[in-house]
């Protein structure tokens, strides 16, 4: 039986520099191993591929450098590239599906001669087509197509669900000592001809050059020991094997989080207690949104992204491929499921003040199913697709027979942005900050002209550049290739980069521009409706674990939608900033802290709008945030306290010349003081000493 350890790579762009020297110590073994995870790069005597086409130029270099590279280790070592002549990809490597190619690359090593199929390892690395995918309708079918074929390939060298989940069930990477199957995610390549700009001859060596060091050192265990190279621009890193880890990476000998960490990424959160006394409707059905208590509210609904659709909120932590369902129920902002002390969403803290409430999501779904009900939030949504949602949802309000359309108090929550800040680099026209602001305004427009009786909670856009972080720590292994695919914007740009700063000035002006917009005063002309923004996503702190590192629990399996234990803080969040007045809204949620719930008081028992908060009494604009400057807000887990202090202001009836007058005193007095010390020390250094003698003093 042939031996083989199979590499999986998703492969995708990565246009940055890189050269490689060779490595100086080989480190062989002794005898041949006889399990996969004690292969070192010396041992393998046969290298081959899976999932190369035509158009892969780019690729076909890249792996004949990495073939010269690892011939370095196995002189002998046997591979489709190193005979081919012309230096083009084999044509049985060039069409047909995996499985076609897996049986072929079995056919081509078993005919080798100068292959031992009982004592000779062999490396397989099978490049998954990811080309087709985009965050659109079609995602979900396109991915299990691809995973079934990988998953057919696999299933052929070796004798459904995301491809970290197909390694877990299947136990590939464990079941036998001679075959193991390892997960790699970058680098991820695109045909070069794509981006449309035609690279120099050395840049695109450059280029190859890297894809090849990055794609060697996923098949290596992390080591400290590299051999450092520079060239004119860059400094990059050719790593080599090393006397304690001189094997080729596996499972077995150094395992990735599914199989080690997946306890400790549990996303089990437990409800919240409910802390405010019975607080009920009004005496009578109030006629002014200023004057609305929680229990007022009848409906509620929402529209916006996949962060309100639930995508991947219940999603195990190495289930890529579940971030695709949408856990309505589970929403922050309109989720049902279950009640308050298992599930935290606003309607169920709202279900405490008003039972009969209706118009939330349950279960899964998406937004045209019945369980969806006044969600109609679509996942992969932008601005420009809002508008179209708030006319399903007034069609579903006045068409629905639990809803009184014009007597009922609604609560709709907006929350859009984060979509359009994933794609502004590539649109900007189209993604731009006065774009983004016309399509919320038509959408606020629509509702203020069709519905009646309606409070409307326009969320700000989350600051979104932290999230950078959790894939730029190797450590946590996120699946980055996936998240350049739905958010290259904010995932790409390099640290300090003119790109970096148009995503922070964009994610801001979308910030400011709804806060703006909702305080000219424009949605204030009834007294049966309003807009209010809400801004506790403002400015957001990344959660953190006891060692540094940032906490992936927060998150779903993908690194980028939330889980149920952040979705838990932001229906928190969101209450909360409903009762607080404008001006002394909190904007800074911290994903690690705990925060308790608000309640209503006896003086003041109405949700907070504009024109029933108080006066904020400083002149200056104390929730404001710049994209240089950031306002930190006083925290406090008292229900009734405000968020912001606003410090007390120095008296300034004191007269001009008093300062003047003080100071001049002080330095007349310093004068004269100084003369005094320097006279008394004049006369102490002359002054004799008992026995005649001269004291010596000391001077200052």
């Amino acid at each position: 039986m042939l031996q083989q350890l199979l590499l999986i790579s998703l492969l995708g762009l990565r246009w940055t520099t890189a050269s490689g020297l060779l490595c100086s110590r080989i480190f062989p073994s002794k005898q041949p191993p006889f399990t996969a995870d004690s292969v070192r790069p010396s041992d393998v005597a046969a290298l081959s591929f899976i999932g190369l086409h035509e158009h892969s130029t780019e690729l076909s270099t890249v792996l004949s450098r990495l073939t010269e590279l690892m011939t370095t280790f196995s002189p002998g070592l046997i591979s489709h590239l190193s005979e081919e002549t012309d230096g083009n990809t084999p044509p049985f490597l060039q069409h047909g599906t995996l499985v076609e190619q897996a049986k072929e690359v079995a056919l081509y090593l078993q005919s080798k001669k100068d292959v031992d199929v009982n004592q000779d390892w062999t490396l397989v690395l099978l490049f998954v087509p990811v080309d087709q995918l985009c965050a659109c309708e079609q995602v979900p079918s396109e991915i299990k197509r691809v995973v079934e074929e990988v998953a057919g390939a696999l299933q052929l060298l070796h004798s459904q669900e995301s491809l970290d989940e197909l390694l877990v069930q299947k136990r590939w990477y464990h079941d036998r000592d001679d075959f193991t199957v390892t997960l790699q995610d970058t680098p991820f390549i695109r045909n070069p001809s794509s981006s449309g700009k035609p690279l120099s001859e050395p840049k695109a060596s450059k280029h190859t050059d890297e894809l090849m060091v990055q794609m060697w050192t996923n098949l290596l265990q992390p080591s400290v020991d590299q051999h450092k190279t520079e060239d004119n621009e860059n400094m990059s890193i050719l790593p080599c094997p090393t006397e304690d880890r001189p094997f080729l990476r596996t499972e077995g000998n150094f395992p990735s989080y599914h199989h080690s960490e997946a306890s400790h990424l549990s996303q089990d959160f437990r409800g919240t207690e409910m802390p405010c006394k019975h607080f009920g409707p009004s005496d009578s059905t109030p006629s002014s949104v200023h004057e609305l208590r929680p229990g007022d509210i009848k409906v509620v609904a929402a529209v916006g992204d996949s962060l309100t659709a639930g995508n991947g909120i219940a999603s195990s932590p190495n289930n890529i491929l579940d971030v695709l369902t949408q856990y309505r129920g589970l929403s922050w902002s309109i989720g049902g499921d279950e009640n308050l002390t298992t599930v935290t969403t606003l309607p169920n803290i709202l279900k405490h003040f008003s039972p009969n409430l209706t118009g939330f999501s349950v279960g899964t779904g998406k937004q045209n199913t019945p369980q969806a009900f006044l969600n109609q939030a679509v996942g992969g949504a932008k601005s420009i697709n809002v508008p179209l949602q708030v006319r399903s949802l007034v069609a579903r309000m006045k068409n629905d027979s639990r809803i009184n359309f014009e007597s009922d108090w609604k609560l709709i929550t907006i929350f859009i942005g984060g979509n359009d800040a994933c794609d502004h680099c590539d649109n900007s026209q189209q993604s731009s900050v006065s774009n983004y602001t016309r399509y919320v305004q038509e959408s606020l427009d629509y509702l203020h002209k069709e519905v009646p009786r309606a409070l409307v909670n326009l969320v700000e856009v989350l600051h979104i550049t932290p999230l950078r972080e959790l894939h730029q720590d190797k450590s946590l292994n996120c699946p980055t290739w996936l998240v350049n695919i739905l958010c290259p914007c904010v995932i790409t740009p390099k640290p300090d980069s003119e790109e970096l700063q148009n995503l922070e000035n964009t994610n801001r002006g979308y910030q400011r521009e709804v806060r703006e917009l909702a305080e000219t005063g424009r949605y204030d002309t009834r007294s049966d409706f309003t807009v209010v923004t809400q801004p506790f996503f403002r400015e957001i702190v990344v959660p953190r674990l006891p060692d540094g590192r940032l906490d992936r629990s927060f998150f779903s399996a993908d690194c980028f939608h939330l889980s149920k234990r952040a979705q838990t803080l932001m229906a928190r969040s969101l209450w909360n900033n409903m009762l607080e007045p404008l001006g002394n809204k909190t904007f800074l949620l911290e994903f690690n802290s705990f925060i308790n719930l608000r309640c209503p008081t006896k003086a003041s028992p109405f949700l907070f709008t504009k024109i029933n908060s108080p006066p904020v009494t400083t002149t200056a604009p104390i929730t404001d945030t710049s994209p240089s400057t950031t306002t930190t807000p006083s925290t406090t887990t008292t229900p009734s306290a405000t968020s912001i202090r606003v410090e007390p202001k120095c008296p300034t009836s004191v007269a001009v010349w008093v300062p003047v007058v003080v100071g001049i005193l002080c330095l007349l007095a310093g004068i004269i003081v100084t003369w005094l010390i320097l006279s008394h020390c004049q006369r102490q250094k002359h002054k004799p000493g008992k026995d005649g003698v001269e004291m010596k003093g000391t001077n200052f």
